[in-house]
Order: structure tokens, then C-alpha cells, then sequence
């Protein structure tokens, strides 16, 4: 591998990681049932659907795990062993979760685990918190009003 290939692959991990921290997108809508309420509908508009941001997380975690390879080629062309790579990887916290989450999004299952737990990436779901009354709100700034200091919920 050249040195340009090698920045290349290091900007693609930077779009990335800029990508993920990017919430926008065009909208997602579900139904739930609420016990003695009916169905409800939401939709929430200008964020990313649950399911994208799985992607988005997915294809890093893969992107991240697959740069193992290239670092291993780069350190045979310097003389180095492919195994100073592994146990390098191996004494890392983070990366062997890494290597967990792609090698499930990318097989389907494990077979070996570098975790030796079996790791694989949740649902992400996001949770709507209903605004608290006008009145409460009232009740938690009168109360507080000798403080000086006012807790709204936005």
C-alpha cells in the first residue's frame, strides 16, 4: 500500500465518523397502540429514521475492522509480522467490539467472538418524552422562585 491509499482510507473513516454525528434527514413516521387510548400515529420530520442511523453505524464499524487488513499489509512491506497486528487489536478495549459488531453485520452470525461474548448491535430506537403540563411547569417555577432560577423542559 502506498501512502496515498493509506490517507485515502483515513479520510473515508472521517467522512464517517462526520456522517454518523449528522442527525438530519427527511422524516419517519410509526403507530403505536397505547392502552385505553387507541392507535396514535407520529411522525417526526428532518431526523434520520432509526434504522438509518443503524446503517450508518454498521458500515463504520465494518469500514473500521476492514482497516485491520490494510494495517496488516503495511506492516509486511516494513518488515514487520501480521501478528504484531492481532495482538495489537487484542490488547485494545474497543477494538475487539468493533470486530464483534462487523463480522455479525457482515456474516450474519459469529462463530468466534474476539469479545468471547457474542456481540451484536441492538435496535436503535429513540424515545419520545411527553412535555410536562403548563401546569406543572408553573408549580416548578413558583416553587423555585426564591432560587432565582427556572427549570423549563426544552
Amino acid at each position: 500500500m502506498t501512502v496515498g491509499e493509506i490517507k485515502r482510507l483515513y479520510e473515508r473513516l472521517r467522512r464517517l465518523q462526520k456522517r454518523i454525528g449528522q442527525k438530519a434527514g427527511r422524516s419517519f413516521e410509526w403507530e403505536v397502540e397505547i392502552p385505553n387510548s387507541g392507535n396514535h400515529k407520529y411522525r417526526i420530520n428532518g431526523m434520520k429514521s432509526p434504522e438509518e442511523f443503524e446503517d450508518d453505524i454498521a458500515f463504520l464499524a465494518v469500514s473500521i475492522w476492514s482497516m485491520k487488513d490494510y494495517i496488516k499489509k503495511i506492516a509486511r512491506s516494513y518488515g514487520k509480522s501480521p501478528r504484531d497486528v492481532e495482538q495489537f487489536v487484542n490488547s485494545d478495549s474497543n477494538l475487539p467490539i468493533c470486530a464483534d459488531l462487523a463480522n455479525t453485520d457482515k456474516h450474519g452470525e459469529l462463530t468466534n467472538s474476539r469479545t468471547n461474548n457474542f456481540l451484536r448491535m441492538g435496535r436503535a430506537n429513540f424515545n419520545v418524552l411527553r412535555p410536562p403540563s403548563a401546569a406543572s411547569l408553573c408549580a416548578k417555577t413558583r416553587s423555585k422562585s426564591t432560587s432565582r432560577r427556572r427549570n423549563w423542559w426544552w
